[in-house]
This record gives structure tokens, sequence and C-alpha cells, in this order.
């Protein structure tokens, strides 16, 4: 969540970057982060649905990206070509990250409250399984 977090702000910020030395700046912390988001990506998986579900939940994954990747490139150029600009592909990438960031980061509570209602849910059986 982190990484695409700051992959997201990197994107944001892009026009503020002017010199060639703050576009390198912005190359080298794309690279980084978005890279350790692909690489984080097959661990992350196994921890929401489990070693057994990881094969199936991949290749949902995998079928999305190319989804992404197929739309995005004419979408981005769609973009470039009403806005005469590159910079609201930019913000369109920082903003789909930032959501996905946030998605990430809830992820906590969310499991959480899901335990929190499993276990009000046990007890419940419990007692009916032993009456």
């Amino acid at each position: 969540a982190i990484s695409q977090l700051v992959t997201a702000i990197t994107l944001a910020l892009c026009s503020f970057y002017g010199s060639f030395l703050s576009f390198i700046a912005l190359a080298v912390m794309f690279g980084l982060f978005a890279g350790a988001i692909f690489s984080m990506t097959p661990s992350i998986v196994v921890d929401f649905v489990g070693i057994e579900n990881f094969r199936t939940a991949f290749g949902i994954i995998i079928l999305g990206q190319g989804i992404t990747m197929g739309t995005g490139a004419p979408l981005l150029g769609y973009l470039r070509d009403v806005y005469l600009s590159y910079m609201p592909s930019f913000y369109f990438m920082g903003a789909c990250l930032i959501l996905s960031g946030l998605t990430l980061l809830m992820e906590p509570c969310v499991r959480k409250r899901q335990d929190k209602m499993e276990n009000v849910a046990r007890p419940s059986e419990e007692v009916a399984l032993s009456a």
C-alpha cells in the first residue's frame, strides 16, 4: 500500500518536474516503488486468499492486469488528445494508484471487523449445538 501511495504521489506531482534531473528522480522513484508493487503481488495474494486458492486468484489478477494494460494506453492517449497535454494522463494514473493504495490500507480494518463478526457468531452456534 505504501509503495502504491508513493508511486501515486510521484505521478501526481509530475507537473512540478521541469528539469531533466527532476525527470530522472521521477523515473527512479517510479521504478523503485512500482517494481515493489509487482514483486510483492504473489505474497499479498497468498495473504488474502490462502495458498490453496493462489493459482486461481493469481490467474484472475493477471487477467485483470492484462485488460488494464491493454485498455490503459488508448485511454491515456485519448486523455492526451482531448486535453492536448500528458498531465491529465499522469493525474489519472496517480488517482487510480491512490485509490488502490487506500483500498489496501483499509484491509486490516475490514479483517478486524470480519474477525469480530465471526467471534460474535461463534458463541451462539456453540450454545445451539450443545443444547
